[in-house]
Formats: structure tokens, C-alpha cells, sequence
């Protein structure tokens, strides 16, 4: 299954993603650096670059789902996943803005963690991104 797929002529963190669910719905999101996460309401997903063998049908390796009504807030919390991530090899997130309120946020975030299985949510982490 593709997990994720890049534009190829786009650097890491010009490059549009999209991700399907386990709904099998389609979703867009927007790679950023970790140091430049943007204010908006939104999912993000903390992603290290896919294995080699995988770089044929997958860029990204999602390592942590989650929701907040301010992306760029919820990264700087001492509470955030962020660190863990950097630990096993995160460098960007991926941001799709969601100004539709806190419930349709976290039905997308449960959508994808369902589907994405990313390891912070399976270790433990999945509170915060249900």
C-alpha cells in the first residue's frame, strides 16, 4: 500500500503529501521542517524519511499523528511527541489545516492513525491523537 507520495521535482519541504486513511478517504497535507511548524489549526504528522527499499512508493515515515488547534503551539509543548520523534529520526511534519473544529480534527487524526499505524500513537501516544 502507498502510504504517501511526493511531488519528485519538490524539495522535502516544498512537497505536497497525501495520505490515505483507513476510510480510504484522500487528505492533503503540506511538509514542513520541524524548526517551522505553522500556526493553524490542523493534523500533523511527524515523519522521518522512509528507508531506502521504501522510496519507491513511500517518502515519509509517519512516526506520530496528532490534532491541535495550534499546530505550531502544540510542537513547542514540553508535552509534545516532538522529542521522542527526533529520537527515532523525525525531520519534518506534515500539516493539513483543519479550521472545521476539534471533533473533525480528531476524526481525521483517528482515520489515519488507524491506517498509518505510526509507532508514538501505537506506543502509547494514540490518546492524544484520538
Amino acid at each position: 500500500m502507498t502510504r504517501s507520495r511526493d511531488i519528485d521535482a519538490a524539495l522535502p519541504e516544498q512537497s505536497i503529501v497525501a495520505l490515505q486513511g483507513e476510510s480510504r478517504e484522500i487528505y492533503g497535507f503540506t511538509a514542513f521542517p520541524l524548526t517551522s511548524p505553522p500556526p493553524v489549526a490542523g493534523i500533523y504528522v511527524l515523519v522521518r524519511p522512509a528507508a531506502p527499499d521504501d522510496r519507491d512508493t513511500l517518502f515519509w515515515d509517519p512516526v506520530y499523528v496528532g490534532e491541535a488547534p495550534d499546530v505550531e503551539a502544540e510542537i513547542s509543548s514540553p508535552r509534545s511527541q516532538l522529542l521522542h520523534a527526533r529520537e527515532l529520526g523525525a525531520t519534518h511534519l506534515l500539516v493539513r489545516i483543519c479550521g472545521r473544529g476539534e471533533a473533525a480534527r480528531r476524526e481525521v487524526a483517528r482515520d489515519l492513525v488507524a491506517s498509518l499505524a505510526p509507532l508514538l500513537n501505537e506506543a502509547g501516544g494514540a490518546a492524544q491523537a484520538a
